[in-house]
């Protein structure tokens, strides 16, 4: 279940509508993510990383983002290449919550990052307005209005 969320500024009237994190389609997402990764449609270079990285394992989650140079916001899909932190087999492991594509192709949930995956790679993100590398806001909680400093409103409702 994802959280979507409705910003407003109240001075200048700027407002941004994002449904965040993961729903219900995450397991296509995840199998489509891993396909591009493996044929080079997101890049020659990601490629061979995914190539070296053994057990792939993809997280994927709808985050927003800030450009600390313009202070633009954009919801955009937050990929990281994961790998597990064991060497067993999949069919050795643990059971857990992992939801698995395939024998070869696996996707994980985001606690899972740190305890039984690590992060190999995040794909970064950069501002369309002005190229800087953007950030993941992790708290909503006193968030400038791009426009005009203003601290923004927000309405959060669960999606999917």
């Amino acid at each position: 279940m994802g959280k979507g969320f409705d910003f407003k500024c109240k001075n200048c009237n700027f407002s941004l509508s994002a449904n965040l994190g993961i729903g219900f389609g995450y397991p296509n997402l995840c199998t489509k993510i891993l396909d591009n990764i493996k044929n080079g449609t997101l890049g020659k270079e990601l490629q061979e990383i995914a190539d070296n990285i053994n057990n792939l394992a993809i997280y994927a989650s709808q985050d927003l983002y800030l450009c600390e140079n313009c202070r633009d916001l954009s919801p955009e899909l937050t990929i990281a290449l994961c790998s597990p932190l064991t060497d067993l087999p999949k069919s050795d492991r643990p059971f857990s919550s992992v939801c698995e594509c395939s024998e070869s192709d696996t996707y994980v949930m985001e606690y899972q990052l740190g305890t039984e995956y690590k992060t190999e790679l995040i794909i970064a993100y950069f501002c369309d307005k002005c190229k800087t590398k953007m950030t993941k806001v992790t708290s909503y909680e006193n968030l400038e209005c791009p426009h005009c400093r203003s601290v923004l409103d927000y309405e959060m409702y669960c999606w999917d």
